[in-house]
């Protein structure tokens, strides 16, 4: 039996999330299975050129030419910031030869790896042809890990919601963790409108039930305010592509108002919170409060001193001293949890634009499809990308960015590795095998 390039990627579709398998090589730990053998179907792409044959499929080239050229452009820029910055720092001897080495390491296998997610995408599946068994893919590997995490959060607390009362298994922050999930219950979502069975209907819905407890198991804020906004949205949307209302698009927006409730009950009506809005957030000797704003300023003031290529990417935490602290201990962080301060801070002004661009080309890209799309489930799973992926690009703004991760941090690349996936699945649709019943008139 042979095994395919396809095959294999499938195969680190399935553990990235819930057994991505850690591999410690001499003094690089965190290095992580998935990542080894997407690198091995990147390598296999070029060397068949089958990025090439697949282009060539497109019904319009300029839909990749301009994300290919912006996305080469800013890693040209992030690695030519990196080597200046590894020459200066060798020049004047401020980190060991050593250190330096491990980052760079770093850096150069997420590059691979983020490429070989995109480009695998894009390459080795086919739009249409493959959305079902895309969409089936994503809901295992998520269903898995929430049924882990879930186990894990019921044997520590005993079932009992807390903020940040366990640790989850994924080897990710809660925040993180969270935001996986979210993204596999729209798969489920995807599946349940794929599916008419009504066997396979209850265990679908069963399986966005699982979900959602261990999403409000975690209680992290910031993702449940996403989950809200993108639930809202996501309403919203299939019933403009139904024409109608639906009970589905029902059922989500009374889901999402009960956790802008939740939100507003945790937030507005929490007496730890109204005290720490009232005092520590005033107190310039509250660390707690203000640590976040000191690891920024830090991030700025690196900026400042390096404007066009920055400190070099995935640098940030060799450079600083600011520290964030969690439950009254201190750690010296490898990004500022800020996307545009980091993109900023590590690339430069040249960095950040060409990720900027690149971000708009993106959407842009992902919008025209939604918009021309008359098949539903095609516009439905175009509808799911262009929610993910615009909230991801607008967090940025106020936290980690999860398009361009911090390369130094082995496990922040899972959740990127998914994400740049989908986008080079998402040019698939573009290729000329369709029938065109599937496409508007225009």
């Amino acid at each position: 039996m042979k095994i395919t390039v396809r095959q294999i990627f499938i195969f680190c579709l399935l553990i990235a999330a819930p057994l991505p398998w850690m591999i410690n090589i001499g003094s690089m730990a965190g290095f992580y299975l998935y990542e080894g053998v997407t690198i091995i179907c990147f390598l296999l792409i070029i060397g068949k050129k089958l990025f090439y044959k697949a282009k060539n499929q497109l019904r319009d080239a300029n839909s990749i030419r301009s994300i290919t050229n912006y996305g080469v452009l800013f890693i040209s820029l992030a690695l030519m910031g990196l080597s200046i910055n590894v020459i200066e720092n060798l020049f004047e001897g401020k980190i060991d030869i050593d250190i330096q080495l491990k980052m760079m390491a770093h850096v150069i296998i997420s590059i691979l790896v983020l490429l070989g997610a995109f480009l695998s995408g894009f390459t080795l599946f086919n739009g249409m042809h493959d959305l079902r068994r895309v969409t089936k893919i994503l809901f295992i590997a998520f269903l898995l890990l929430s049924v882990q995490t879930l186990i894990v959060w019921i044997d520590s607390t005993g079932g009992v919601i807390a903020r940040y009362n366990y640790e989850p298994p994924t080897g990710l922050g809660q925040g993180d963790t969270a935001k996986m999930l979210i993204v596999g219950f729209f798969f489920g979502l995807l599946m349940l409108s794929y599916n008419r069975g009504i066997i396979k209907k209850s265990l679908i819905v069963i399986s966005l039930v699982v979900f959602g407890i261990t999403i409000m198991s975690i209680q992290s804020r910031s993702a449940y305010f996403s989950f809200f906004l993108q639930l809202l949205v996501y309403g919203f949307l299939v019933n403009k592509i139904n024409n109608k209302k639906s009970q589905i698009s029902v059922f989500l927006k009374i889901l999402s108002v009960g956790f802008f409730l939740y939100l507003i009950s945790d937030n507005v009506l929490n007496p730890q919170f109204v005290t720490s809005v009232g005092e520590d957030l005033i107190n310039s000797e509250s660390a707690e409060s203000l640590n976040k704003f000191i690891v920024i300023q830090d991030g700025i003031n690196m900026f400042l001193n390096n404007p066009f290529f920055g400190v070099g990417w995935g640098q940030f935490g060799v450079h600083t001293k600011a520290e964030m602290y969690v439950s009254g201990i201190g750690y010296t962080v490898s990004s500022p949890h800020n996307g545009i301060i980091q993109l900023m801070s590590e690339t430069g002004m040249l960095g950040a634009l060409s990720a900027i661009m690149l971000c708009f080309v993106i959407i842009k890209n992902i919008y025209y499809q939604y918009k021309i799309y008359i098949n539903s489930p095609i516009k439905l799973f175009f509808c799911v990308i262009l929610i993910l992926v615009s909230t991801v690009m607008v967090t940025q703004i106020i936290q980690s960015s999860y398009l361009f991760p911090a390369p130094t941090q082995r496990s922040s690349i899972r959740l990127p590795f998914y994400y740049w996936f989908l986008v080079g699945y998402a040019l698939s649709f573009m290729k000329r095998n369709y029938d065109i019943k599937c496409l508007a008139k225009t």
